[in-house]
């Protein structure tokens, strides 16, 4: 069954809108090679919130690419977002 992460992370109110981009473009280019991927989706919240929707094939497929995360990209990441705020879910769809 197809799997739904939902990733809301804050950026610091310094933080430049381009820079978030860039890393955020990096990341699309490693996720999209790795095994279970659907599609990816940013959205830009207003006051600093931006939220992350990324379509696997399963829950394993997204907890495997968690897991192998790379390290460089998630401390740009880090300079740019309070991690401490940052929340990650998993779903799936509910048939209405």
């Amino acid at each position: 069954m197809n799997c739904y992460e939902v990733v809301v992370s804050h950026a610091y109110p310094d933080a430049d809108r381009e820079a978030i981009l860039t890393v955020s473009r990096e990341l699309q280019s490693w996720v999209i090679q790795q095994p279970g991927f659907l599609r990816r989706t940013l959205l830009e919240a207003g006051e600093g919130t931006w939220i992350d929707i990324v379509l696997w094939e399963t829950e394993a497929a997204a907890k495997t690419a968690a897991a192998a995360f790379p390290p460089d990209c998630g401390a740009r990441f880090a300079a740019l977002f309070d991690m401490t705020t940052m929340k990650m879910m998993h779903g799936t769809e509910v048939p209405l």
